[in-house]
């Protein structure tokens, strides 16, 4: 059982790296923060960075991982723009 848990959350670490162009350092400032850290998770898509709060981040990746709700994530003028799997264009939704 408690294996089982840690390869859902191997796994959905993982997909953050189809996410965001610097995953792995995102990886880690996020378990800082959830051990009590004061990090700033700045996310690089493209040639954007965007600061996101930890639970954005959380929220990117899981929807990422489960059942690919979302397909993509790009920036658009400063903002994160996400393809989601219903639909082909990309709609604003942080920034």
């Amino acid at each position: 059982m408690m294996l089982t848990s840690w390869v859902i959350k191997i796994k959905k670490a993982l997909a953050s790296r189809y996410l965001f162009d610097n995953w792995y350092s995102l990886l880690i400032k996020y378990e800082l923060t959830r051990i009590g850290f004061n990090v700033k998770l700045r996310a690089r898509i493209g040639d954007c960075t965007l600061e996101l709060d930890s639970e954005v981040f959380a929220r990117f990746v899981s929807k990422f991982s489960h059942r690919f709700l979302i397909r993509s994530v790009k920036c658009i003028d400063g903002s994160v723009a996400v393809r989601n799997k219903a639909k082909s264009k990309y709609m604003l939704i942080y920034g």
